[in-house]
């Protein structure tokens, strides 16, 4: 120790000198983990820049997919509608496999030849199937709920167009062997 150490020392601040010591070391391994620890930072925003354009070309792309794929998605949404509404008149009705293939026919069928969905033929279905008709009698009158849905130029939709039948037929003690001639008289009324 040189003269004005020993003198620190003397008066007790060597011990002060060596805890500078100590920690300007310890300050200097700080300095250098910080940038090495900036350097780290610095590299992780540049792989983080580099996944955000990645992603906004991946985003896009997909923008784009979906523009495309949306005319699918409603379909597949439409198509998931019919079934669950078939499904609620095959529930209703206690249908077997067999007359769900029918009921799924027949509300194609006349969907082709009407102005009205599938969908909506169903909800017609559901509404006879809970007025106590079988599945052979829904599928009698599915035709003739469609005509009067038409005949009454807007005025009664599928559904409504199945409560006004059944409830015709069910008020006089008719069976759907009846439909065409009841929906016929409830035509020339309007």
């Amino acid at each position: 120790m040189s003269s004005g150490g020993a003198f620190l020392s003397a008066m007790g601040f060597g011990f002060t000198v060596k805890l500078i010591d100590e920690a300007s070391g310890k300050l200097r391994t700080i300095g250098t983990e910080l940038n090495n620890s900036t350097k780290s930072t610095e590299k992780l925003l540049g792989s983080v820049s580099a996944l955000q354009t990645q992603m906004k070309v991946g985003f896009g792309a997909a923008l784009g997919g979906f523009a495309l794929s949306a005319p699918l998605l409603a379909a597949a949404n439409t198509a998931g509608d019919f079934e669950y509404a078939l499904g609620t008149v095959v529930a209703i009705t206690k249908a077997t496999n067999t007359q769900l293939d029918l009921l799924r026919k027949k509300a194609i069928g006349v969907a082709l030849v009407s102005k009205f969905a599938p969908q909506e033929i169903v909800e017609g279905m559901r509404n006879f199937a809970t007025m106590g008709f079988t599945v052979q009698e829904i599928i009698q009158s599915s035709k003739a709920m469609a005509d009067l849905a038409t005949a009454s130029f807007g005025q009664l939709n599928l559904a409504l167009s199945g409560e006004v039948i059944g409830g015709a037929l069910r008020s006089f003690g008719l069976n759907a062997t009846h439909t065409t001639e009841v929906v016929d008289k409830l035509v020339r009324i309007t």
